[in-house]
């Protein structure tokens, strides 16, 4: 018998046990929410409503994303024993945390020049973005 929080590891796993490599078509938002939300139907609290729209938004269509995503996030939180369900809530740290080192790795997999990595910094570290906001961080 799985423990609750094996239950909940076990949700937002999103490789079948079988080896078989299976392609996934892009998904529609509605659809990546559905699917969201059946896999957290045992514990609907680990990931609350506005957690899974930005789970949703960062998916873009990719339902392993989406999916890998609450499970890494939920990897980084350590939850320690004895384990309550409430230390699996996933927040919007957790999801920013998780994010963050994404977009690093993606951003270092490109092989950018200094400015156009300088660039992207800028853009990744705030919400709201203009041209003049990056010229005046690069100058």
């Amino acid at each position: 018998m799985l423990t609750e929080i094996q239950e909940i590891m076990k949700m937002f796993n999103d490789r079948p046990l079988i080896k078989d490599i299976v392609p996934l078509h892009p998904m529609s938002d509605e659809d990546i929410y559905q699917l969201l939300k059946r896999r957290t139907s045992k514990f609907p609290q680990v990931l609350p409503e506005e957690i899974r729209e930005v789970v949703v938004d960062f998916a873009e269509g990719n339902p392993r994303e989406a999916l890998l995503l609450c499970q890494n996030s939920l990897l980084g939180k350590r939850i320690e024993p004895p384990f309550k369900i409430e230390d699996a809530v996933l927040s919007l740290d957790d999801l920013k945390t998780e994010m963050e080192k994404f977009v690093k790795t993606f951003v270092n997999n490109l092989k950018l020049s200094v400015r156009e990595t300088e660039v992207l910094t800028v853009i990744f570290q705030n919400n709201t973005i203009t041209t003049d906001l990056v010229l005046s961080y690069l100058e």
